[in-house]
């Protein structure tokens, strides 16, 4: 029943510490809804056609943004794996994956090309400042994430509940529920051992793929009525929880400051909200005609990369303590 899939989703919607990072960008809303439907789709009984839409669905997300790449990039291995152990097939396995990555890669390009961006720029620039992996040193992601779901026990609840279910479920049987959940665990535990740099930012996807175990949950009752029981309980804790943590959600999104480091490490606001500003500069964004140049505009600067989170920041010692405190 996947109309418990819901359930986790709405829970990180109203996360006031995670609900920020789902739409981090500009962007993420076209990844974040292309990738959710890509995990459904890996659970589907493997057929050629499930692999294309599979593929297209995920290689579209990763095109917009590499959040999601890894648990979704194993997940497709365990989907392709269980379709060949389906139907022995090797050939029209091969061009289904290319007809569905085609088509995503094809849409892609439209999309790219229709706002003036290089598809193949944007990817070398990633690759090259290395934002993949995020092996910058900070802490340890998996730490973090066990943290979280220790501070969320209904979240992390859930969370268990779902891996039981699709354990049980999955025991001695190699098919797309099992082959692709396993690839998207496999992705999970790689992807935290890769991001040495836990914020938000890349803790999302991993609720994100965790959450999506959640509706084999049900699996673990074997009585129907006890069954529905359970899931008009879960409706009514999550409505609670959601209740009591959307003011929390709505007022981080609102409130996301515009942040600056100064030499005593305080992030005390320095400037506005940052939608206040984001929406600002979309209308000077659009008073400006067509092809105008702009001048000293910073490409990596969160303003400019449309990123709600961001925060501006110098490094120590602090380029403020050349200033006297009643500098204008």
């Amino acid at each position: 029943d996947w109309t418990y899939g819901i359930f986790p989703l709405v829970f990180l919607a109203t996360s006031a510490n995670i609900s920020p990072f789902l739409v981090e960008f500009s962007i993420d809303p076209i990844a974040f809804p292309f990738a959710a439907a890509a995990f459904l789709c890996l659970f589907l009984p493997a057929t050629e056609r499930t692999v294309v839409l599979a593929s297209a669905l995920s290689l579209f997300s990763v095109l917009i943004t590499p959040k999601y790449a890894m648990p979704l990039f194993f997940g497709l291995i365990g989907h392709y794996a269980a379709c060949y152990l389906a139907h022995r097939n090797i050939k029209k396995l091969v061009i289904s994956v290319a007809i569905g990555g085609g088509a995503a890669l094809a849409l892609a390009l439209i999309l790219y090309g229709s706002y003036g961006i290089s598809l193949i720029d944007n990817f070398r620039s990633i690759l090259i400042s290395g934002k993949v992996t995020a092996t910058r040193g900070g802490g340890n992601l998996g730490q973090e994430i066990f943290s979280y779901l220790a501070q969320k026990p209904v979240f992390g609840l859930i969370i268990l509940l779902g891996l039981a279910g699709w354990g049980m479920r999955s025991y001695r049987k190699l098919d797309s529920i099992t082959l692709s959940g396993a690839g998207i665990l496999l992705g999970v535990i790689i992807f935290c051992l890769k991001i040495n740099f836990p914020l938000q930012q890349y803790q999302a996807p991993v609720y994100m793929s965790l959450a999506v175990f959640f509706p084999f949950a049900a699996l673990l009752v074997k009585d129907s009525l006890y069954r529905s029981a359970g899931k008009a309980l879960l409706l009514f804790v999550l409505f609670m929880v959601a209740l009591t943590h959307f003011s929390a959600a709505t007022g981080e999104f609102l409130q996301t400051n515009i942040n600056r480091r100064d030499a005593e490490s305080n992030f005390s606001m320095k400037g506005p909200p940052a939608v206040a500003v984001l929406a600002y500069k979309e209308k000077l964004l659009r008073a400006i005609p067509p092809g105008e140049k702009v001048i000293a505009r910073w490409f990596h600067h969160p303003l400019f990369r449309r990123d709600i989170t961001g925060m501006t920041g110098d490094d120590r010692p602090s380029g403020t303590t050349c200033m006297t405190p009643d500098d204008p």
